[in-house]
């Protein structure tokens, strides 16, 4: 069969992975970006503009080393300096959520950041949310981001894997540096301090 000689890769970043790392012939490899559901996007046409005025920061992940949520929280802490009012929420689950919760009680925290577990319609969890953090060290191409900037919702996210194919900083999110949770709130915050840009 003509096509079994072919490998799909989700971006170009898994392309340059698989030749570099597995020695496969460029040739035989193509690149093919997931897409979402068209019901999912009618849904999100349905959603609302975020509302800044009750800062709701999301991430949405399941809960391993990585995916950087123990940097979403060392975000949270510095963002609440400036911004009290702030509220996180992670959506997901995993072995890391016990040692997650334990860095937010240590914190004094628990009463800003809540653990959703999984949720049942992205939808309408992303309704909730003001702004989405995706901080992980690796990725192939997240369907959390694309989901989320397709309702809208402004978005900051770890330059990693094939991120920087669905994000161009400062046009339509901003980029950071994986493991850098300073660099997370420092995004958060130049969104917060000017939504009209964010938006």
């Amino acid at each position: 069969h003509p096509f079994l000689d072919r490998i799909v890769a989700v971006s170009h970043k898994t392309r340059t992975d698989l030749i570099s790392d597995f020695g496969v012939t460029p040739a035989k490899v193509d690149v093919v970006y997931l897409g979402l559901d068209e019901r999912f996007l009618k849904d999100c046409e349905h959603v609302p503009p975020p509302n800044f005025s009750k800062l709701v920061i999301g991430t949405m992940a399941e809960l391993i080393t990585e995916k950087g949520v123990g940097d979403f929280i060392d975000a949270a802490m510095t963002i609440l300096r400036q911004v009290p009012t702030a509220r996180f929420v992670i959506a997901g689950d995993g072995p890391e959520r016990a040692n997650l919760t334990r860095k937010v009680e240590a914190y004094g925290i628990s009463d800003m950041v809540q653990f959703q577990g999984w949720v049942t319609s992205c939808v309408d969890w992303l309704r909730s949310v003001t702004l989405f953090v995706l901080p992980s060290y690796e990725e192939g191409l997240p369907w959390s981001l694309l989901e989320a900037m397709a309702c809208r919702r402004p978005a900051v996210a770890t330059d990693v894997g094939g991120i920087p194919e669905i994000i161009s900083h400062g046009q339509t999110g901003l980029l950071v540096s994986p493991g850098q949770p300073e660099s997370i709130a420092k995004a958060v915050l130049r969104m917060v301090h000017d939504p009209e840009w964010a938006l």
